[in-house]
């Protein structure tokens, strides 16, 4: 790796990681509020904040994965 390669993987591992969900249509899950869609999965959205996911009843029952 040199050159440019290397200052973009710099700058990747650097960036503040995203966080993302993939929705589970199958159980008739919607879009999450506030969520941007993921360019490479119909169902895949990024969040603006990471959630407390444990929590989350519709998580444990597999309405979405993190």
């Amino acid at each position: 790796m040199i050159g440019d390669e290397f200052n973009q993987l710099e700058r990747a591992l650097n960036d503040e990681i995203p966080v993302s969900v993939r929705i589970n249509r199958s159980k008739g899950i919607n879009a999450p509020k506030g969520g941007s869609p993921v360019a490479w999965c119909d169902s895949g959205y990024y969040l603006p904040e990471r959630l407390s996911f444990t929590f989350d009843p519709i998580f444990h029952a597999g309405g979405y994965y993190v």
